[in-house]
């Protein structure tokens, strides 16, 4: 009177294995295609972190003072920290971007040691970022 009942559970844990398998793996994929396919924010915040860039470069050549970095050191500039280095502040767009710039400085006695400056844009919901990054030598 008891036959096939142990096959009827497998076959039901095992459909039940599969659903479950399946269901994690397209709850997986859908958020993979939904990041592939959202080209719009990930515009935004390239362009955003070209503005951090370029806002790097303008502190560094035209608004930085040596006299706030350690000549025998180095240091590393980062945007948001007003108290240290109030000329070099965060961006915020009208569309709800946002950009930061770091611009990092080897001491002076580092010859061939490049400057780096790194800009990175975030989107309006800060769920795509986006960074670029220069180094150049200057010799004297």
């Amino acid at each position: 009177s008891r036959t096939g009942q142990a096959l009827l559970l497998v076959v039901v844990m095992m459909g039940g294995i599969f659903f479950l398998v399946t269901a994690v793996a397209g709850l997986i994929m859908y958020y993979q295609v939904e990041h592939a396919n959202d080209a719009a924010n990930s515009t935004v915040a390239i362009f955003a972190a070209d503005a951090g860039l370029e806002r790097g470069l303008y502190y560094y050549f035209y608004e930085y003072d040596p006299s706030v970095c350690d000549p025998t050191a180095g240091c590393v500039i980062v945007t948001g920290d007003a108290a240290v280095y109030p000329k070099l502040s965060p961006i915020t767009f009208a569309n709800g971007a946002s950009a930061t710039t770091t611009v990092s400085i080897p001491p002076q006695n580092a010859l061939g040691e490049p400057v780096t400056i790194s800009g990175s844009g975030m989107d309006k919901g800060g769920r795509t970022i986006r960074s670029l990054e220069t180094n150049f030598i200057i010799n004297l």
